[in-house]
C-alpha cells in the first residue's frame, strides 16, 4: 500500500484548522461556564452544587479536551516526521 506524503501533509493541515476551531469552542464552553460559576442568579446549597460541577467536572473535563486535542495533532505530526 503506497501511501504519499502530501496526502499525510494535506490531511495534518486538515487536522490543524479541525483542532483550532475545535478549541474555539471549547473556549468559549470555558468562558460560559466560568461566567455561570461566577454568577450571582443563584445562591445558598444550589450556587455551592452548581459551583463545584462546573469547577470540579466541567471545567477540568474542558480543558483534558483541549490538552487531549493539542496531544492528538502532536502525535500525527511525530508520525508525519518519522513517514
Amino acid at each position: 500500500m503506497k501511501i504519499k506524503r502530501n496526502e499525510l501533509e494535506s490531511l495534518k493541515n486538515f487536522l490543524y484548522k479541525q483542532t483550532q476551531a475545535f478549541e474555539a469552542d471549547l473556549a468559549e464552553a470555558q468562558s460560559t461556564a466560568q461566567s455561570l460559576a461566577s454568577s450571582q442568579a443563584l445562591r445558598g446549597d444550589v450556587k455551592t452544587a452548581i459551583n463545584h460541577e462546573l469547577n470540579y467536572y466541567n471545567l477540568p473535563l474542558l480543558q483534558g479536551y483541549v490538552d487531549y486535542s493539542n496531544l492528538l495533532y502532536t502525535e500525527f505530526d511525530n508520525l508525519i516526521s518519522d513517514f
